[in-house]
């Protein structure tokens, strides 16, 4: 029986479509072009050679350069593995597997939804206590306040020489006409 880590390499091989697809092409010849296969997807040829190399870590395809083509062959003994996997469970019967779904019981009752009065009471309790809390605001951050804004009002932005002299300009040629 394969090891864990094979056939966890294989169901996450065998999980994307695309690779999935990219088998059952596969499949039908004994070894097709890099470049064949991504005729029918619409992605680049970098993306398919990515979906390859994935095919190809789980053990699942092998590529062979000839030249500057790359040709891919499907091998079959990782699907017969987990074939083998698979065929541990299937042995189980379908009275086996359905048995937990009828053990377990459906809940008697949904709860019911909250009433429209029900909610108006929440949200007029909500509002009460917004206002409440409002009320208590402590009394050092309401004087605050007017006294950040005054700060404000009597800071000034720094200015250079050159910009009092190019105000004084403005001014003064506003003054001569």
């Amino acid at each position: 029986m394969p090891s864990s880590p094979v056939l966890d390499r294989t169901f996450a091989a065998l999980a994307d479509p695309t690779r999935r697809a990219i088998l059952e092409r596969l499949s039908a010849a004994d070894r097709i072009t890099v470049s064949a296969l991504a005729t029918p997807f619409a992605m680049s040829l970098p993306a398919v050679l990515k979906h390859v190399g994935v095919l190809a870590e789980a053990g699942l395809v092998t590529r062979e350069k000839i030249g500057r083509v790359v040709y891919c062959r499907i091998e079959p003994a990782p699907l017969r593995d987990m074939l083998g996997w698979l065929a541990r469970y299937h042995v189980l019967g379908p009275e086996r597997r359905e048995a937990p779904a009828k053990t377990v019981a459906p809940s008697e009752k949904k709860p019911d939804p909250p009433s429209k009065r029900a909610a108006r009471g929440r949200k007029k309790a909500t509002e009460a206590a917004v206002i409440e809390r409002r009320r208590k605001k402590p009394a050092a951050t309401k004087a605050a306040k007017p006294l950040a804004a005054a700060k404000r009002r009597r800071t000034r932005t720094p200015v250079s020489a050159n910009q009092r002299r190019v105000a004084k300009r403005v001014r003064g040629a506003g003054r001569r006409r």
